[in-house]
């Protein structure tokens, strides 16, 4: 049974999120495996490097069922990660955290988002291209663990 978007909140990241974030970065293959600190740091309030990340949160179970994570140099952003818990995909849960992604990138001035991503990940992919983004390229060999291209979109927001 597919879970309603409409019953997910979308909320900034907050330290009482991290362990349902990082449970999904640990469980879903292909995931970036981001040490816990690096995690903890985009709770901070000084962090290195800017960033604006979200989580969707189940409302009937406050469970964390995706984030995003996109790094911000206005007028440029790269996605870094965004994760659904496998219970909760194809749901709507990545649509509603991307385009609350691109609100708040918007509202920081950027125009550009890229990304990369693996080419044998066809669900994102569809994602991204239904989400207006553009093929620029590829990335020979990019990922290993399996050795495999990376897929270089973008998309210019509004």
């Amino acid at each position: 049974m597919k879970s309603d978007p409409a019953k997910f909140a979308i909320l900034p990241l907050a330290e009482s999120h991290l362990p349902g974030v990082m449970q999904i970065a640990e469980t879903l293959e292909g995931t970036p495996r981001w040490p816990p600190d690096s995690y903890r740091e985009l709770t901070g309030k000084n962090p290195s490097v800017r960033r604006i990340t979200f989580v969707a949160r189940a409302a009937h179970t406050a469970e964390v069922a995706g984030f995003v994570i996109a790094r911000h140099t206005p007028p440029e952003a790269e996605l870094e990660s965004i994760c659904v818990a496998t219970a909760f995909q194809r749901c709507g849960v990545g649509w509603r955290l991307m385009k609350a992604l691109f609100e708040a990138l918007g509202r920081a001035g950027v125009k550009r988002l890229y990304l990369e991503v693996r080419d044998s990940n066809a669900p994102a992919l569809a994602l991204y291209r239904r989400l207006g983004f553009v093929e620029t390229g590829v990335r020979r060999g990019y990922y290993a663990n399996p050795r495999e291209d990376a897929v270089l979109m973008e998309l210019k927001l509004r």
